[in-house]
């Protein structure tokens, strides 16, 4: 009897035995499974993560090429004009006159038909005083490049000289820059001046900056170009494009 009961006894723990060993080997693959879960899960957030950032990221770089290119255009149906400044204004002001008088002074006279279109332009701020500036379109942009060299020859032109009584003051002719482009022409002004840089002009709408007379001009076309004039002056080296 007691033989087998010793039977019966050892044949249920070795039962028992088993069952623990496949809890044991069930609770290893759940933990294995779990971690294996976590790691998956952990990759899958990652990946939402970066996907939404590489999205968000080529939103504003598409949003970026999309406004380049719309400046660009702005910019392009002006290279006809020139922006005249600083001219002073005046009560029944005959404005396509004015503009011939202008060119006549400086040595690069027009006709009619050369001036299809002249007009002031208001202030972007109201409490502005300054004359509004004036926008004159050419006939071709051969006629306009050649009105702007003569004023560059010219190096200045005073009311006086185009017929326009009262005090005598400066008047200035430029290329007619789009918004963006001329504040990208005036901060590179700003910075030019605090770095020690001579000369900031325009050329065929391409900001030009050069440091010393013989030193050659480079680009400004953006508004991380105009950290090269700050690493070039204090690298002591000039970042020419």
């Amino acid at each position: 009897m007691a033989v087998v009961l010793k039977e019966k006894f050892d044949d249920i723990k070795e039962q028992i035995e088993g069952i623990e060993r496949s809890v044991n080997f069930i609770s290893d693959e759940y933990d294995a499974m779990k971690t294996r879960l976590d790691t998956l899960e952990a990759g899958h957030k990652e990946y939402v993560r970066r996907f939404h950032e590489i999205a968000s990221n080529s939103g504003e770089q598409k949003a970026a090429i999309l406004e380049a290119k719309i400046d660009s255009m702005e910019q392009q149906a002006r290279q006809c004009n020139i922006e005249v400044c600083n001219l002073p204004e005046k009560r029944n002001e005959n404005l396509l006159t004015i503009t011939e008088s202008i060119c006549s002074t400086i040595n690069s006279p027009v006709s009619h038909n050369d001036i299809i279109s002249v007009h002031r332009v208001p202030h972007a701020r109201q409490q502005d005083t300054k004359p509004k500036n004036l926008i004159v379109k050419f006939r071709s942009r051969i006629i306009r490049d050649n009105v702007l060299s003569a004023y560059r020859n010219a190096k200045s032109i005073k009311s006086d000289q185009i017929g326009i009584s009262g005090a005598s003051v400066s008047v200035y002719l430029n290329e007619h820059l789009t918004l963006k482009n001329k504040a990208l022409f005036r901060e590179a002004k700003i910075l030019a001046k605090k770095s020690g840089f001579k000369y900031v002009w325009v050329r065929n709408a391409t900001i030009l900056v050069r440091e010393r007379d013989n030193d050659k001009s480079f680009a400004i076309r953006s508004v991380e170009d105009l950290n090269k004039i700050v690493a070039s002056k204090k690298n002591g080296t000039n970042s020419a494009n």
